[in-house]
């Protein structure tokens, strides 16, 4: 693990980064605005974010952050996915949640003297904006920024809290079927009768999500192909929501009825 105990270190190694990664700024921030409606700070002016911002692009796998790095800045996704996760005592990785556009990635930085609680890994090739903790406390004095970073964290609270109730309760094969349905309604388009879910989650990835081997998911995710609730269209997954739902109203799908259901049509 990368991990970064001394302060000052701390600094050099988050100014090198920026100086490395960092794209044509104010390009970049002008374009904000095509998600000023959901970015904590889209009421502000272009000049103040032009001043304040940095943007970044990662790659996918490239780390963003590691748990118990100081806390340096605060990043706003721009374009991309970034999973947060923790390493449990025995080593095993726990994703806590997927980061989209407007997400926040980082908040631990509105603390003083603060380590990030998680990592931070990008899925998909990743625009972000950094913002210096030095910077933020000018920005937290504007009202619409507090107003939009308020609700905004409630907002992820009760996602959280309904995910954690979804994929804690039941049986292995139920909790896949709800984190599969909660990724449909948070990145799911509409694709030939079913739902695209836009998202390249590998099968450990989806372990990591819910707890278990992904051995475990392997056979779960086979299970729902094979009754049709399940299919994959150049690399994403492709879901049949009222099969799934089927699934959690009537209990565990039997290799019986699977073939029963292919019989019938």
């Amino acid at each position: 693990m990368e991990l970064i105990a001394q302060p000052e270190q701390a600094r050099l190694y988050y100014a090198q980064k920026l100086t490395k990664m960092k794209t044509n700024k104010s390009h970049e921030v002008c374009t904000c605005c095509l998600m000023r409606d959901r970015c904590i700070f889209g009421e502000l002016p272009e000049e103040e974010l032009k001043r304040r911002v940095h943007a970044l692009r990662y790659d996918p796998g490239q780390m963003v952050f590691h748990e118990g790095n100081p806390a340096f800045g605060l990043y706003v996704v721009y374009e991309g996915k970034v999973k947060l996760f923790k390493r449990a005592s025995n080593g095993r990785r726990q994703i806590l949640q997927i980061v989209g556009p407007a997400g926040l990635l980082g908040e631990e930085a509105l603390r003083e003297n603060s380590t990030y609680l998680s990592s931070a890994q990008a899925l998909t090739e990743t625009k972000l904006f950094f913002i210096a903790r030095s910077d933020m406390s000018d920005l937290l004095r504007n009202a619409s920024v507090m107003r939009r970073l308020l609700r905004y964290l409630l907002q992820r609270l009760h996602r959280t809290e309904e995910l954690l109730l979804a994929t804690r309760h039941g049986s292995a094969e139920e909790r896949l079927a709800r984190l599969l349905l909660s990724l449909a309604q948070e990145y799911g388009r509409p694709f030939n009768g079913q739902i695209l879910i836009e998202l390249e989650l590998t099968q450990t990835e989806l372990a990591e999500m819910l707890g278990l081997t992904r051995e475990a998911i392997n056979k779960h995710l086979n299970t729902f192909r094979k009754a049709g609730a399940l299919g994959y269209h150049e690399r994403h997954m492709l879901i049949d929501q009222t099969s799934l739902e089927r699934l959690l109203d009537t209990g565990p799908i039997s290799a019986s009825r699977s073939l029963a259901q292919a019989a019938e049509s």
